[in-house]
């Protein structure tokens, strides 16, 4: 059993905004020493969480907490990650606001909906790709961050894919679960809002070193850029890492 844990990341009022969500992905059986150990760092530092908006803008339970503090916590959180390499795997898909609002056609848009829904079904995609050479030995359940406006769309959005031809009907049936759940309490759902954040903030600043989106680098994925061709027509560009 495979369980595969996505959250999201926005900016939507920026003029080189991005929209992306990001997933970790691992053996359901490999997540008890992933959450073991990132809970013991929470409680090393009196943090309920890890929700990056609320980190990175020294909101919430971060407020008030020293740089040297901030670094450490977050240093040790990307230390759990990236030592869990072997057994977890990361995806995403992004698309930028402004291919998104002034590229796409009406007729892109419906079908596409909501670039969360776009993201969020390329996303669950790029996580049966890393297995349809195997798939007829893997069962995989999908756990989304609920977001209230998107439950039952997200939760469809997850379904097309069973029925979808472009994807190998071996591919599909791997799909055995689609849940929503809450990131403040389920820990994989912490960590994809890690990575969701990481990949939004590279893809802004693609020439930045960011010492924390390096610290989880190790941790091999499947990344989806969606972007606009030469001639106007959406392409996905998809890359082993970011």
């Amino acid at each position: 059993m495979i369980r595969a844990y996505f959250d999201e990341s926005e900016t939507p009022n920026q003029t080189q905004g991005y929209f992306v969500v990001a997933g970790v992905v691992a053996e359901a059986r490999r997540w008890g020493r992933f959450e073991r150990d990132w809970r013991h760092v929470l409680d090393e530092f009196c943090a309920p969480y890890l929700h990056m908006k609320e980190y990175a803008h020294r909101k919430g339970p971060f407020l008030g907490w020293a740089e040297a503090k901030r670094a450490s916590f977050l240093g040790q959180l990307s230390h759990v990650l990236a030592s869990q390499k072997k057994y977890i795997r990361s995806v995403s898909c992004g698309i930028s606001a402004e291919d998104y609002g002034n590229c796409l056609s009406d007729a892109e848009k419906d079908e596409a909906g909501h670039p969360y829904l776009l993201c969020l079904r390329q996303c669950a995609a790029n996580v049966l790709a890393l297995f349809k050479a195997d798939a007829h030995s893997h069962q995989i359940n999908f756990v989304f961050d609920r977001k209230p406006d998107f439950i039952g769309k997200a939760v469809d959005a997850l379904s097309e894919l069973k029925v979808n031809p472009r994807i190998p009907p071996s591919a599909r049936e791997m799909i055995v679960g689609i849940t929503p759940g809450d990131d403040l309490k389920i820990l994989p759902l912490q960590a994809a809002d890690y990575f969701a954040y990481e990949v939004n903030k590279y893809y802004r600043e693609p020439t930045r070193r960011r010492q924390s989106l390096l610290a989880i680098n190790p941790v091999e994925g499947f990344h989806t850029l969606v972007t606009r061709d030469a001639q106007g027509r959406i392409r996905n560009e998809s890359t082993d890492g970011v």
